[in-house]
């Protein structure tokens, strides 16, 4: 599908200075729905790979959730700004989890690139860090209108878009993606409601080894201590 698409690109590229002033606008919204087709094609690889990838699972690698973090979230601040959005990093430091680099970079260029897309000028898109006793979270909350419950459980199925939300520059596979990357590394994505409204996308993981307090050592018995 790659090669004719980009032949179309091309010939279609090739025409500038050719096209009748009278068919100009046809040009241009054939060229725009030639680069919208080659997004959808690569949104559509990107989630082949990582359906191969839950089916090829092994040991997710142990990651340093900090370092990606903070690439992704200076690599993604510029557009931020540039919309009049503030982007925040927040939680714990220090937390390891089992998921490659490749794969979290993946996921949090999906939840970011939502975020900022429905969130309005002059609000806040927050990246979390989160631990429980069994778990390592990333959490990505924007401050846009949310999902109803409804919507939240589709969120995540391929192409699809909220009522109201058709019009959003993307391919509707950002999610779709993500959850199945998540699921390769032996971990979820969960959608929920965001306090003071927006959603709330958070990525969980096992924890790495390095990541999981060591058990405290054990109090001596008493009776093999009277033994003695």
């Amino acid at each position: 599908m790659r090669n004719p698409l980009t032949a179309l690109r091309l010939r279609l590229s090739n025409l500038d200075g050719h096209v009748d002033p009278a068919a100009s606008d046809d040009h241009l919204a054939a060229m725009e729905e030639a680069e919208r087709l080659s997004r959808v094609l690569d949104g559509l690889l990107a989630l082949a790979r990582a359906e191969r990838a839950v089916e090829d699972a092994g040991d997710a690698e142990d990651t340093d959730l900090d370092v990606v973090i903070a690439e992704r979230v200076d690599n993604w601040r510029p557009l931020a700004e540039h919309s009049g959005i503030e982007l925040r990093r927040s939680g714990p430091h220090g937390l390891h989890g089992l998921i490659g680099e490749p794969a979290l970079e993946s996921v949090l260029d999906a939840l970011l690139d939502n975020a900022l897309k429905y969130t309005p000028a002059g609000r806040r898109v927050r990246v979390a860090t989160l631990r429980t006793a069994d778990r390592i979270g990333v959490s990505v909350v924007d401050g846009g209108p949310g999902l109803a419950r409804e919507d939240r459980a589709r969120a995540t199925d391929r192409f699809w878009r909220a009522p109201g939300q058709t019009n959003v520059e993307g391919s509707g596979l950002g999610l779709a993606i993500a959850v199945r990357t998540a699921a390769a590394a032996g971990g979820s994505l969960q959608l929920g409601d965001a306090p003071g409204g927006g959603l709330r996308v958070t990525l969980w993981l096992r924890p790495a080894p390095s990541a999981v307090p060591s058990p405290p050592p054990a109090a001596p018995d008493p009776e093999r201590t009277h033994d003695r």
